[in-house]
């Protein structure tokens, strides 16, 4: 990306980066429909150590949310007796920061055996 282009992005405050984009309620809210629907296949993923399917379609479904998402989230996974943890690492990008907040925050609460964090920390 060029300085110029860069530069253009962060004066209209649109650079992602640099600034909070607003988060449509309407994609988290399906996101979350998504998810309560596929429940069981993600848990099952989760559990048979099919961890890269199981952040591919997570990665995908979050791209539908973060329009600005330029490759595949990167996320660990974490397994206790019978609980997935999900980190979601932001990369830096404030909006993610703040779009990930809000759709953890809207995690229905039917889901508990799922939980999810973000983190700006690099994952190992």
């Amino acid at each position: 990306m060029s300085g110029s282009l860069t530069f253009r992005r962060i004066a209209s405050k649109t650079d992602p980066h640099y600034f909070a984009l607003e988060h449509d309620g309407e994609k988290i809210k399906s996101f979350w429909e998504w998810f309560l629907k596929n429940e069981k296949k993600l848990f099952k993923l989760a559990f048979s150590n099919e961890h890269e399917k199981l952040k591919k379609l997570l990665s995908d479904k979050m791209r539908a949310v973060f329009h600005y998402m330029m490759r595949d989230l990167a996320m660990s996974i974490e397994l206790d007796d019978r609980t997935v943890k999900i980190v979601a690492y932001t990369d830096y990008v404030l909006s993610l920061d703040c779009g990930l907040g809000k759709l953890f925050e809207a995690k229905p609460k039917e889901l508990t055996y799922w939980s999810f964090e973000k983190t700006e920390e690099i994952l190992e």
